[in-house]
């Protein structure tokens, strides 16, 4: 209690109510850092693979790798298109419910367009449904990507 007479209640009382709401907030940050990533975030880390096509027909491999670690709330990864011959580090930038969205930035580049954006979002435990668009956000690609041994 922080009063020991009713004349404390004055000349304490903002102090008091300062420590309380420091207290409050204290006990809810590890919660609320919990909150910005969605429930089966689990389902987002591993190693996935597939095939993805453009509208007009060509079609390309897909190898994903996400790595989370448990005490970073960064989600890391890797993208490749073997086919193509590209491969890219993917830059996590926000989660839009459950969907991870994250930009490419190749290391490799080959024909593939540079700095697309890439939605990651789990559909099961062994599905991630992929989209990818142009820098400029206009989607080109849907697909399903799955979960590799």
């Amino acid at each position: 209690m922080c009063f020991r007479s009713k004349a404390d209640m004055f000349t304490r009382g903002r102090a008091c109510r300062m420590a309380f709401v420091v207290s409050i907030l204290a006990l809810a940050g590890p919660a609320q850092a919990q909150a910005h990533a969605p429930k089966g975030r689990d389902r987002l880390v591993g190693h996935f693979t597939g095939e993805g096509c453009q509208p007009d027909g060509p079609c390309w491999t897909i190898d994903i790798v996400i790595d989370w670690p448990l005490e970073d709330e960064v989600v890391t990864g890797r993208i490749a298109y073997p086919s193509l011959r590209c491969d890219a580090r993917l830059e996590f930038v926000r989660w839009e419910r459950d969907t991870a969205v994250f930009r490419e930035r190749y290391v490799h580049q080959g024909p593939c367009v540079p700095d697309g954006w890439l939605r990651l979002r789990p559909t099961d435990v062994q599905r991630l449904e992929f989209v990818w668009a142009w820098p400029s956000g206009t989607v080109d690609s849907r697909s399903s990507v799955r979960r590799s041994p």
